[in-house]
Formats: C-alpha cells, structure tokens, sequence
C-alpha cells in the first residue's frame, strides 16, 4: 500500500518493486478491521476474488470462517441481500464473511490486520485453528491487540509508536517482562 523510504520489502527472495504488481495482490489476502462488504448476495461477497463463482468452494470458505451456521439460519442462505457495507450484519458476521473471502481466494499471505476484534474468543480460536491448518507452507501476519489473538505466533513483534521494543515467541515475551508481559497480565485480569 506504500512504498518505502529505506530498506526493501521481498516476498520470497524477490523485492515487491520487481514483481508485477497484479500478481503480487492477487498472491496476498489482506482483511483490515472492517473488512469491506458489497451490496449484493453472501455468495457474490465471498466469492467476489475470483472470476468463478464455486459453491462448494464458498461453503468450505465459510466453515472455515465459523460463519457457515449462521448463513444457513438466514432465510436465503447464500442468495441472502446483505446490504452496502454489509449492514444488515453484526460487526463479527461482516468480519468473518470478509475472512471466509481470504479463505476462498487461498492466497500465499494471509494478512489479518486487526480483523478478528468483534468475534467472539471461541470463533476467534476456530479460526485461527484453520488459518494455521491453511498456511502450512504459506506465511500469515496477523496484527492485534489481544494477546489471545498472537500467543500461538512462531514470532511475535511488539510496537510501540512505530518503534519494535520486543520480539520473540510469547513465552519468550512475557519471561521479558516487558510491555507484552503488562498487557498480557491486563487482558488475563479482564477475562477472569
């Protein structure tokens, strides 16, 4: 999305300015927060990567996504209108149907930028259970808040004001004692 004033950004071995450009977003499945929904049906906002449009494809996508009950109970299941923006949706149900979108385009990188924050801990466990399961031999940057989202992370990357303070795994992390470790202890009291 920008471009950068120092150092360089490689996907793979290859620096992105190398690579065509169509073909590097297609490679990448990016969910903001509020991932952005269509007016028009389930289907089409699922599918909506791709030229084809693969019902049990989009099925699949939205078991993965913990979404898939919830679009059956809808009167019209998939055919179901959901609106500009998904309107008619809660804050989870946008998010998760824009996540069963990344599933269904089965990109190289997953990026979850802070796209799991209205679901609900158990749905946010399945699925990021299925996100690893899908990117085995793919790569995934997830950004968030809760620490429950990144405990399971090979590495994780503190920031604070654009600045890396701490990295590691999250037993590494909280042995530190630092700034992770002070919002683990919060977020741990919360939930208690």
């Amino acid at each position: 999305m920008y471009d950068t004033s120092t150092g360089s950004i490689s996907f793979g071995v290859t620096n992105i300015k190398n690579l065509n450009l169509d073909s590097l977003r297609t490679a990448i499945g990016y969910i903001p927060q509020d991932g952005y929904l269509f007016s028009g049906t389930i289907r089409e906002n699922i599918a909506f990567s791709s030229n084809t449009i693969d019902d049990q494809k989009i099925i699949e996508a939205a078991k993965k996504a913990d979404i898939l009950d919830e679009i059956n109970n809808f009167k019209d299941g998939l055919d179901t209108i959901i609106g500009e923006r998904g309107v008619q949706l809660s804050g989870g149900q946008r998010q998760r149907l824009a996540i069963a979108r990344t599933f269904y385009k089965n990109p190289t990188l997953y990026i979850f930028d802070d796209c799991l924050s209205a679901i609900d801990a158990t749905k946010e466990q399945r699925i990021l259970k299925q996100l690893k399961l899908e990117s085995k031999a793919k790569s995934s940057i997830i950004i968030s808040h809760r620490i429950s989202t990144l405990k399971d992370a090979d590495k994780i990357i503190v920031l604070d004001n654009g600045e890396i303070t701490e990295s590691g795994s999250h037993s590494e992390l909280l042995s530190q004692k630092g700034f992770y470790f002070e919002m683990h202890q919060i977020q741990t009291n919360k939930e208690s």
